[in-house]
């Protein structure tokens, strides 16, 4: 689903990450853990085609994608359910709109938030925007999924919910690389784990 093969990656002059073998294969979930700044969140966003690297990366298409941070631009005045329709349409939305609204809900109750459909996205909690993200990620059950710390501003039911959500993602095939700094989540769903603090203190040995 997604390999690594001898990565480097660097951020302002500085190696965050030094000849990287990583691999997620299908029906797995690998966790990749380490200090803030180790290169986490960089790897994912190069997986997506977004930063500079050597060595080779590749993963198969199409990928639910959760990004660490997501702050909604206040002056565009989209609901949570428009936001969705958007980013699951390619042609537009007047040609397939039964069709996106099916979509919508689906991704909705997958995180209980069929209730907010008609709230706009810029006045939801952290917590709710996360959800939301989640559900956008998983619906409809990609292959690939990149989690960038899912879990960060989610209460314990909705924790609980995701960790459903990954497991049944799991067991229907699709592999995950699980950015996150929750030990606990780790040790619930992780079949794999690369740890980047370990990778450089056997680099600088």
């Amino acid at each position: 689903m997604a390999r690594a093969r001898g990565v480097t990656l660097r951020a302002r002059g500085v190696n965050l990450i030094e000849r990287l073998d990583l691999a997620v294969a299908a029906g797995t979930i690998h966790a990749l853990v380490g200090r803030n700044g180790s290169g986490k969140s960089t790897l994912l966003r190069a997986f997506l085609g977004e930063t500079d690297f050597t060595g080779e990366l590749g993963c198969i298409d199409p990928i639910g994608y959760v990004p660490q941070q997501f702050e909604p631009d206040a002056t565009v005045a989209l609901t949570v359910g428009e936001f969705l329709a958007l980013t699951r349409q390619r042609s537009p939305l007047f040609l397939g709109r039964s069709a996106s609204r099916a979509r919508v809900a689906r991704a909705l109750d997958r995180v209980g938030l069929r209730h907010l459909e008609q709230r706009p996205l810029c006045e939801l909690s952290g917590g709710e925007r996360r959800r939301v993200l989640l559900g956008h990620a998983f619906e409809p059950e990609p292959p690939l999924l990149l989690l960038d710390e899912p879990t960060e501003g989610l209460d314990a039911a909705a924790r609980e919910r995701f960790v459903e959500l990954l497991r049944a993602a799991r067991a229907a095939g699709s592999g995950a690389l699980l950015v996150t700094h929750d030990r606990a989540l780790v040790a619930a769903c992780a079949d794999e784990v690369t740890d980047l603090d370990a990778l450089d203190a056997k680099g600088a040995a």
